[in-house]
């Protein structure tokens, strides 16, 4: 049981050796017949980040969504994720063909009812009785 997780633990630091080496790390010590050694490793330049990154996954762009209301610049899709971009597109089309614009009319208003009989403010007070009970 030792012997296996020695070997699958030796398995996996090679492993991240041989990602750190591509992944430009200035040197690294390397044990070659049991004495350590520096390798020397030249950096690498550092990718440079496209124009245009993709909102999902950060790879070029190569379709940009229209602005809305909610993203008003847009955003870019590369090859991948171009069904994501298009597809809020379409939505936001199948929104502006179902919802009509509304315009909002000035507010009515409407005469308050009164008491049956009564044509001014004045009868209408005269006809309301008030029960006032005294303990």
């Amino acid at each position: 049981m030792r012997a296996a997780a020695l070997l699958v633990v030796s398995r996996k630091l090679d492993e991240i050796r041989s990602l750190l080496v591509a992944g430009g790390v200035g040197s690294l010590t390397a044990a070659v017949n049991g004495a350590p050694t520096v390798v020397a490793v030249s950096p690498t330049a550092a990718p440079v980040p496209p124009k245009n990154p993709c909102v999902q996954c950060g790879r070029p762009g190569v379709y940009r969504s229209k602005p809305n209301q909610f993203n008003k610049t847009g955003s870019w899709f590369c090859r991948i994720h171009i069904v994501l971009g298009t597809g809020g597109d379409l939505e936001d089309q199948m929104d502006r063909s179902l919802q009509p614009t509304m315009v909002p009319s000035p507010p009515q208003v409407s005469p308050q009812a009164s008491p049956p009989g009564a044509s001014t403010l004045a009868e209408a007070m005269m006809g309301a009785q008030v029960v006032v009970e005294e303990n």
